[in-house]
């Protein structure tokens, strides 16, 4: 059974149903306006057309219809007053852990829970995913993000940290970090994206050779430090984002060349068009290169509560090597925070996206 939507739930109230829970959510979304109010794609596209009720749905959207104020036969009708909300009832597909839901119902159903009075944080979602074409170009790639909320700055990560650095110290002990498999796979996707390999470094990789030069790694916050030495243990990237700072929706993407990139020491950057970036609604760049460096926009500081861990590989194996990784360091938050629950999310080709809580 899937629980209703938390944006319908708060407008309408309790489910329908007297007994059980709809076997679909609703999700309110706006009927766009008249073709001549729109311009370029938007215009042309079906997409923002009103969806038509099916048989599965008519019951629970009957229900839905009454408490609006529109009868059932007046669903999908035009209005004759100005474009008014209308009720657009579809399923969203559960697998697992993962809400699959429409990208612009998503999108307005965040909107409509923020323009609420009094709305709270948790009120609003987003999604996190790879683009179609990410997948289509690198058949390969295993992907897995870890939901971490409710850190603090203050926890003892020390003995978790040195366990991985110890077991990255072993990897550089038979051999150059770019012999391993984990790392010559990102050397030949950047040598196929048009970056030299020698210049530009996954994430991963950058970790490794700063451990083999200095010894150790810096110490920077309790949780960018697991991640750091869990990554380096792996020889696989791992990113963790303050989901407080990133505006919508995040979606490992190509470039479109407007978006904006904040480095750590403040400068602005604009990736070019065609570069794999992690970009949010509001066109900011969390990463640039795809695992090369991530943005001081979204960097975990003191204040960081909330975190959406995301590693990635396309080595042979790499689904299991990457969830294994995000496993341990699922365990290594729990220990260190208590009370935390990390959620553990492997996304593939035919489920690209996970919902959490914004």
């Amino acid at each position: 059974m899937s629980p209703i939507s938390p944006c319908l739930a708060a407008t309408y109230g309790a489910s329908p149903a007297t007994a059980s829970r709809p076997v679909v959510d609703a999700t309110l979304t706006m009927a766009p306006p008249p073709d001549a109010a729109m311009a370029g794609i938007s215009a042309r596209s079906d997409r923002n057309a009103p969806r038509r009720l099916t048989a599965s749905v008519r019951s629970h959207s009957s229900t839905a219809s009454r408490a609006s104020g529109v009868g059932p036969g007046q669903i999908g009708r035009d209005d004759q007053r100005r474009p008014a909300a209308r009720l657009d009832v579809r399923p969203h597909v559960r697998q697992d852990a993962v809400t699959v839901i429409h990208p612009l119902a998503q999108r307005m159903r965040r909107r409509l829970a923020l323009s609420r009075p009094g709305a709270e944080r948790d009120d609003v979602r987003m999604r996190f995913c790879h683009a179609p074409e990410i997948w289509a170009d690198h058949p390969t790639l295993a992907a897995g993000v870890l939901v971490v909320d409710g850190v603090s700055d203050r926890a003892a990560t020390g003995d978790a940290v040195g366990r991985h650095l110890d077991r990255a110290r072993t990897l550089l002990d038979g051999g150059p970090a770019s012999a391993l498999p984990q790392l010559r796979a990102w050397r030949r996707t950047f040598a196929a994206m048009g970056l030299k390999p020698t210049q530009y470094r996954c994430a991963a990789e950058s970790l490794l050779r700063r451990l083999g030069k200095d010894g150790d790694l810096p110490r920077i916050h309790p949780l960018v430090d697991l991640c750091n030495a869990a990554s380096a243990a792996a020889a696989i990237p791992v990113a963790a984002l303050d989901r407080d700072r990133v505006k919508g929706d995040l979606e490992v993407r190509r470039a479109h060349g407007d978006e904006t990139y904040t480095a750590f020491g403040g400068e602005t950057e604009r990736p070019a068009p065609g570069e794999v970036i992690f970009a949010d609604e509001a066109g900011q760049a969390h990463a640039r290169r795809w695992t090369y460096k991530q943005s001081g926009t979204s960097i975990v500081r003191p204040e960081t509560r909330d975190v959406l861990i995301v590693s990635e590989a396309l080595h042979p194996g790499a689904a299991a090597d990457v969830e294994a990784l995000l496993a341990a360091l699922a365990d290594d938050v729990a220990a260190a925070w208590p009370g935390v629950t990390p959620r553990l999310t492997m996304l593939t080709s035919e489920r690209p996206a996970v919902e959490l809580a914004g």
